[in-house]
Parts: structure tokens; sequence; C-alpha cells
């Protein structure tokens, strides 16, 4: 959210603000339409400004309330990807987005397939680049 604050020339705070709360409800009110509604009399009680209580509230679509501002219309976009990201989490190796690590390390973001390791048994004659069956050989210790 702050990264598209500072591409349309908004206030960062008030963005990165309105995408920490937006769902801050959610374990308390996790079906609709309690969740944001009642997240939303919370914020407002708090003293967050309209603004943002106005862009959470949006962020749903059964809400009814329409998004009229670019932060209402970022904070949605932006839910609805990070709500991708974390799906595609969950079908990962691990249930995590291993890319995210290597790019912070500096490694490769490339993954290889893991194939468990197979023996292939043959005589032991020749080595293999003679063009004769020779060795037993690993196929984990094979590169490609």
């Amino acid at each position: 959210m702050r990264a598209y604050a500072g591409h349309y020339d908004e206030d960062r705070e008030a963005w990165g603000v309105a995408g920490m709360l937006h769902d801050f409800d959610y374990e308390m009110h996790p079906r609709a339409p309690h969740h944001p509604l009642k997240g939303a009399e919370i914020l407002l009680a708090r003293g967050v400004p309209e603004a943002i209580v106005h862009a959470i509230l949006a962020h749903a679509d059964y809400g009814g309330v329409p998004r009229v501002s670019r932060l209402d219309r970022a904070l949605y976009a932006c839910d609805e990807l990070s709500g991708f990201v974390h799906a595609v989490a969950l079908v990962r190796p691990g249930r995590v987005i291993a890319a995210s690590s290597r790019l912070r390390s500096g490694r490769s973001s490339r993954t290889r397939p893991s194939r468990a390791p197979s023996t292939v048994t043959t005589s032991t004659a020749a080595p293999p680049s003679s063009g004769s069956t020779s060795t037993s050989t690993s196929r984990s210790s094979c590169r490609r």
C-alpha cells in the first residue's frame, strides 16, 4: 500500500495504516457482513480517519460501499493480490514462497524440482562415456 501511495503521490502513512488495519477484525468476525462492519465501528470509535474506514468498508464486495477514491481502489486491489499470493504459497512445497528468501540472500529465485534419488545398476566394465553401460549411478548426483 505504501508503494502505491508513493506512486500516486499520496500519503504513505495513511495508506500503510489502511493496509495494516483492513482485516484486523477478521478473526473476531470472519463472516459477512460482520467483517468489516464491526471493525469499522471499532476504528471510528478509536479515532481512525473516515477516509481510511471508508476504504476498509469498500474492500468487501458484499458491503455495498462504493470504491470512489484511489485509496479505496488500491486497498481492494492489494487485498485481492495478497490473497492470490497467499493461495500460491499454500500449494507450494513447505507452504511458503521460497523465492522471497532466495531473493533477499542474493541467490537465484528459480528452484529445481526435487527428485528422490534412484539408483540405476549396470555392469562395471567401462565408464559411461565410452558407449558401454558400466557403472552404478545415482540420479541425484547427475546435474543438467
